[in-house]
Formats: C-alpha cells, structure tokens, sequence
C-alpha cells in the first residue's frame, strides 16, 4: 500500500510540475509585452499607467472573489478551470478594440483591465492548488514551483526568438493557445489533490474571514507586500529605450532574471530550517530598494542587465518562501483566501505605482519615476 501512494504521489507531482511549466508562463505572454505593444500602436504612456492601474485595481478584485469562492466550495481546482477557460476565449479579442475610440482614450482601458477579472488571478490559483497538494502529500512545494520558473525561462527565449517574425501582437493568441494547454492538463488532476477536510461548500458566515484581519503576522505581511511591490515594471521599455536597448530582448530579459529564482526555489525546505523567514523578507526589501534606486542613474546595458537580476533573486524568495510563510499562517479553511490576498496586495501597489508612475513619467521622466518609488520602498 505504501509503495502504491508514493508511486501516486510521484505521479501527481510530475503532473503539477507540467503545470507549473506551462501555466507560470502565460502570464510572460500576457503581460510581457503588453506594454511594449501599446506603446507601438501609439499610446501614450499616461493611457497605458491608466490601463496597468485598472488592471491591478481588478485583479485585486477578482483575486479577492475567486480566493474566497475557492474556500466557499472547497475546490480551487473548480475556479481555477473556470478562469482558464474563460481567459483563453476573451484575451485573443483584446486587440480589436484597442484603435475603438471614446472621448480620445482607446476601449482598451475598459477591455483589458475587465479580462483581468479571469486572467490575473490564474497565476495565484496555479500555486495555491500545487501548495494545497504539497501540504496534503508531504510534497517539496519548491521543487514542484521551479518548473514554472523553468517553463518561465523558456518560453521568454522562445518569444524574444520568434517577436521579430511575427510581431508582438501574437503574444495575444499564444496566450490563448498556452492556456487552453493548461485547461486540458488540469482535466487529468481530480479533486483528491486538495486539502480539504469535506467536500461540502461553506457559507461565508461559516468561514469567518475576519480571522484574516486579526491575525497580525498575516496583516504585516500583507502590508510589506503593498509597500514592496509599489513600483510598477510597465515602463522598463521606457528606460530600455533610453539606455539605447532593443525593447523586443525585453522577454529574455525576463528569462534571464527568472533563472536566479531556481537555487532559492530549490533549496526553499533547507534555507527555512537554518534562516527566519523575517530575514529573508527584509533581505527582498532591500533588494528592490536598491535596484529601483539604481534604475534612476544607470546608463548602460551591462549595469542594467545586472541590476534588474536582483528581481530575480527577489522574486525566488517571494515565491519559494513567502507563499509558504502565507499558508503556515493561515486558518486551514481559508488557506485559498489569505494565499490569495498576497496577490491582490501585490496588485494593489502596481496600480497605485502604475497609475502615479504614468503622469510621473510624462512630466518628469522615466528615471523620476524609480528614483521617487526606491525612495518611498526604502523609507
């Protein structure tokens, strides 16, 4: 019996390894280029900081609803095909209504921020089911998650490799295509994966959400989160292009910065028995202070490159110990809820980053804008 559930249990963690691979990277075709295909159609930057801003004020919204109807029906797995679904038929359609015009803003401020409400979430969705499972099955949640840093790496050099031949409005449809892949690779994982004492749905009076709100470790955590994420990575073509880079490397970029996230991903059970997690979370604090602050004054391509590493480094301790630090603290019934609140805090700061940094960077410059956000990080 025991070799028949660890055979098992070797099988589902090569399926949400597939996973991960393919679903942690639709958002680099989502979102990657987005910025620099709306600045190609001739969009001014102060429309696309409104987009990013509404975009993240959804998402905080949507993450929020879909995290708690998660625990209300005791199945992520539910939600999480829904969105899929759901994301795949809407986005191909964004760019037909970017040139539709109202009162001299595109349509797109409407159209892409209300796609977010079944996009943006599926991300958060992706690791809070493989945490649920790693929980349930003694699985190692890192070795699991750094596939989608792998799948992340890939799919960048893959799209910097195509992005001259086909142009970056096929980002959309790759989208599309990723995550239709992703919804059929889910329909071969069952509901035995989450960790849920009954099946049966809750009310939300029965889930008693304000337990979030009184736990103070969560709450602090919450709101390092809004404080840390508050610089908004819409306008690095901006900077790129300042610097005098080729924004259609800027996926490689991506790639390149993600492949620092794999050590910490991987060694995450090792690194949390021999440091506090608080260390750690001060360490990512600093590491984006210093590599806003840094984005204010940098000149080359190298200096640039070597800096935007440090998001990398960032992202592997957010990602590998910071989701489990969430789940460690959370009550059992609302793991979902609380895991994907994180999301919607990160959101929170992008909108008000991306919304401010819009008007900053048309009034004063895109290096106005980071040193103000590195500044604000810091204090």
């Amino acid at each position: 019996m025991a070799e028949k559930k660890l055979k098992s249990k070797k099988e589902y963690c090569l399926r949400f390894s597939a996973i991960e691979f393919i679903g942690a990277s639709v958002y680099l075709a989502a979102m990657g280029y987005l910025s620099v295909y709306l600045q190609s159609t001739g969009m001014e930057s102060s429309q696309i900081g409104i987009i990013y801003s509404l975009n993240s004020l959804v998402s905080i919204c949507a993450t929020l609803f879909w995290g708690v109807i998660s625990d209300k029906i005791r199945s992520v797995r539910k939600v999480y095909m829904i969105c899929l679904l759901a994301a795949a038929i809407i986005w191909p359609f964004i760019p037909a209504t970017i040139p539709l015009k109202i009162k001299g803003y595109s349509l797109a401020i409407l159209t892409i921020p209300l796609s977010a409400f079944v996009r943006m979430p599926i991300g958060g969705l992706t690791d809070n089911w493989v945490l649920q499972f790693s929980n349930k099955f003694g699985a190692n949640y890192g070795r699991i998650r750094l596939w989608g840093t792998i799948g992340y790496v890939a799919l960048g050099l893959v799209l910097t490799a195509i992005m001259p031949f086909v142009g970056v409005q096929a980002t959309f449809y790759i989208y599309s295509g990723l995550v239709l892949l992703v919804f059929v690779m889910a329909l071969f994982v069952g509901e035995e994966t989450l960790d849920k004492g009954q099946k049966q749905s809750s009310s939300l009076k029965d889930l008693q959400l304000g337990r979030i709100f009184k736990n103070y470790y969560l709450m602090s955590y919450m709101l390092f989160t809004v404080i840390m994420y508050c610089g908004s990575e819409a306008f690095l073509p901006y900077l790129m292009e300042e610097i005098g880079m080729d924004t259609n490397r800027l996926g490689m970029l991506y790639s390149i910065r993600s492949l620092l996230e794999l050590p910490i991903l991987y060694t995450a059970v090792k690194l949390r028995k021999r440091i506090a997690l608080p260390v750690f979370i001060l360490i990512q604090g600093l590491m984006y202070v210093i590599m806003f602050l840094s984005y204010s004054c940098i000149q080359g391509a190298a200096l640039f490159i070597l800096v935007t590493m440090l998001q990398g480094l960032a992202s592997g301790i957010d990602v590998g110990l910071g989701s489990a630090y969430i789940f460690a603290l959370a009550p059992d019934e609302l793991k979902s809820t609380a895991h994907l609140m994180s999301y919607a805090m990160a959101y929170l700061a992008n909108m008000l980053g991306s919304l401010l940094g819009g008007f900053i960077v048309d009034l004063m410059g895109v290096r106005s804008y980071y040193l103000v956000t590195g500044l604000m990080i810091g204090g």
